[in-house]
């Protein structure tokens, strides 16, 4: 199996962690938006009454500091580093983005 195929094996919504909090949110009253396409990356989760933005996001991916997770991996290490790298940039940018839109951020 190349690399294309297995990255595409990827799942990007309705994760077992995006689904528990979406069930948890609506059994506590909160109505929401899923993968809200009018808002900077399109946030997993928006509450607009609140105007509160939710992203579950998997450690691997956005390399959360102190996770035993985030890691890089040692094959393709170089493509990798500025993959993973860029992810965590660009998630800064957005959070800046949603944060100027008046948009409260929160990242699981």
């Amino acid at each position: 199996m190349t690399r294309s195929e297995n990255m595409a094996r990827v799942k990007n919504k309705n994760t077992q962690p995006e689904v528990y909090l979406r069930k948890l949110l609506w059994h506590m009253g909160f109505r929401y938006r899923l993968n809200y396409k009018n808002l900077p990356r399109s946030p997993d989760i928006y509450i607009p009454k609140y105007k509160v933005v939710i992203f579950v996001n998997g450690c691997f991916w956005h390399m959360h500091e102190n996770c035993k997770y985030a890691s890089i991996p040692k094959n393709n290490h170089d493509f990798w580093k500025s993959k993973l790298e860029g992810n965590v940039q660009r998630d800064k940018q957005n959070y800046i983005k949603l944060e100027s839109m008046g948009i409260n951020v929160i990242v699981v």
